[in-house]
C-alpha cells in the first residue's frame, strides 16, 4: 500500500538529508563528507560532526540508492566514507573516533565499540557498491580493533579513551556498559564475513549475540542498566536489530526467537495513540517518547511481519507508522524543512523545562527508512538486512 502522506514525508526527508547541510558539503574544511549530528533551529547552528551517524549515513545513501540508483547518493556515500577514513581513523588502533567538535574543531580522544560497528557496516556497504578495496581494508581495521574489546564472555568493553590508554569498563549510563544492545554489531561484522569469508567476524558476532540472549528476562524483556532495573528501548532496539539480522544469516532460531519476543513486549507497552513509550523503571511506563525509537519499533514489526514472526492488527501497525508523521518539521528553514526532531525522551533530564528544537539526524534517517519499508514492500529481501541503520 502506498501513502500519499508517507510519499510527501519521505520526499521532503530526502531532500533535507541531501540539501539541508546535515551532511558537511564545503570541501574545504575538515568536516567535508561527514553527517553532524543535528540542526539547532533555535540558535541555528549544527552540532559536532558525528562518526557513528556519518555511519548510518552511508548505509541509508546506499539503501535509497538501491531502491532507485542515483550517482549523486553514491557520490555523497563516497565523501563520507573518505571522511571516516581520512579525518576520523585513530591510526594506531584502526578505529574510528567517536566526534569532532565543531567549536574546537577536535576529535574527542576516544573510540566507541558501537559506533565504530555502524562505521564498519556503512563501509562494507561502500566496498559492495563501488568495488573500491579502500573501504574494505578501512573496515577490516575496524573488524580487528572490534574483535580486541570483545571480552572472553562475548561482551564488549564501550569504550577505549585513546589519550590515557584505558578501557572503560562500566560507566554510569546504557552507552558507557557493556550491554545487550552491542548485539547490533553482528550486522557489520557478518556483513564484513560475508564478503571476506573470514569466519571469524562470523564468530565474533554470534558470540555476542549469544551473551546478549543470555541477558533476556523471561518476558521478553531487556535491561539497559542493572543498577535501576531499567529498560531504555533505543538500545533494546539495537539489540533486537542485532539478533535479528544474526538469526536470519546465521540461521540461528534462538536469536529470532529472542527478536520476536522481546518485540512483543515492547508492543505490549503500546500506547493509544501509536506511540511508545521510552522507558520501563521500576516496573512502570515513562510516556516520554521520541520519534526514532517509534520508528526503530514499527521498522522492527515490519521486518519480523515480513518473515511471519509477528502479526497485529494492520490498522495499529498503520497508526503507530502515521504517528511518526506528526515529528517531522515543516518550519519555512531549508536547514530544518523535512528533518525530524528529537523527542521529549532525550532531554527528560536536562531539559525539565521543554525540550530543545533540534532536527535530528538519526531521527530522520531511523523514520526515512521505516517509511521506505512501508511504502515498499519489495525491499524487505533478505539483503536488505545489512542496510538497516
Amino acid at each position: 500500500m502506498v501513502s500519499e502522506p508517507i510519499h510527501d514525508a519521505i520526499e521532503l526527508a530526502k531532500k533535507w538529508l541531501l540539501e539541508s547541510g546535515i551532511q558537511n558539503s564545503a570541501e574545504n574544511r575538515s568536516r567535508y563528507g561527514s553527517f553532524n549530528a543535528w540542526y539547532d533551529a533555535g540558535i541555528e547552528e549544527h552540532a559536532f560532526a558525528y562518526s557513528e551517524i556519518t555511519g548510518y549515513g552511508i548505509t541509508l545513501l546506499l539503501f535509497l540508492n538501491k531502491i532507485q540508483p542515483d550517482p549523486i547518493l553514491v557520490q555523497r556515500a563516497v565523501v563520507a566514507g573518505n571522511w571516516l577514513i581520512d579525518r576520523a581513523t585513530e591510526k594506531q588502533t584502526g578505529g574510528v573516533l567517536c566526534r569532532l567538535e565543531s567549536r574546537q574543531d577536535t576529535f574527542v580522544q576516544r573510540l566507541c565499540a558501537f559506533d565504530n560497528g555502524m562505521c564498519l557496516n556503512g563501509l562494507v556497504n561502500l566496498f559492495k557498491t563501488t568495488g573500491d578495496t579502500r573501504y574494505l581494508n578501512a573496515g577490516m581495521a575496524i573488524a580487528d580493533w572490534l574483535i580486541s574489546m570483545q571480552k572472553p564472555d562475548g561482551a564488549f568493553y564501550p569504550r577505549y579513551f585513546v589519550d590515557i590508554q584505558q578501557l572503560e569498563h562500566a560507566g554510569n549510563k546504557w552507552s558507557k556498559q557493556p550491554g545487550s544492545y552491542h548485539a547490533k554489531l553482528a550486522i557489520g561484522l557478518l556483513n564484513l564475513a560475508d564478503v571476506t569469508q573470514n569466519n571469524q567476524y562470523a564468530l565474533t558476532a554470534g558470540k555476542i549475540c549469544d551473551w546478549a540472549v543470555s541477558k533476556q528476562l523471561s518476558d521478553g524483556r531487556f535491561v539497559t542498566d542493572p543498577q535501576k532495573d531499567n529498560s531504555f528501548l533505543h538500545p533494546v532496539c539495537y539489540t533486537l536489530e542485532g539478533l535479528l539480522v544474526a538469526g536470519q544469516m546465521l540461521r540461528k532460531e534462538q536469536y529470532l526467537k529472542a527478536a520476536q519476543t522481546g518485540l512483543e513486549w515492547i508492543w505490549n507497552h503500546r500506547k493509544e495513540d501509536g506511540g511508545f513509550p521510552a522507558y520501563y523503571t521500576a516496573g512502570k511506563r515513562e510516556l516520554a517518547e521520541s520519534p526514532d525509537i517509534n520508528a526503530q519499533i514499527s521498522r522492527l514489526y515490519l521486518l519480523l511481519n515480513a518473515r511471519e514472526r509477528v502479526r497485529h492488527d494492520e490498522k495499529e501497525v498503520d497508526a503507530s507508522i502515521g504517528h511518526l508523521l506528526r515529528y517531522q518539521c515543516l518550519r519555512d528553514d531549508y536547514r530544518a524543512l523535512g528533518g525530524f526532531v528529537s523527542g521529549e525522551a532525550w532531554f527528560l533530564d536536562e531539559y525539565p523545562n521543554g525540550i530543545p528544537d533540534h532536527v535530528n539526524a538519526w531521527v530522520t534517517m531511523f523514520v526515512l527508512q521505516t517509511l521506505l519499508l512501508r511504502n515498499n514492500p519489495s525491499v524487505l529481501d533478505a539483503d536488505a538486512v545489512f542496510y538497516l541503520i
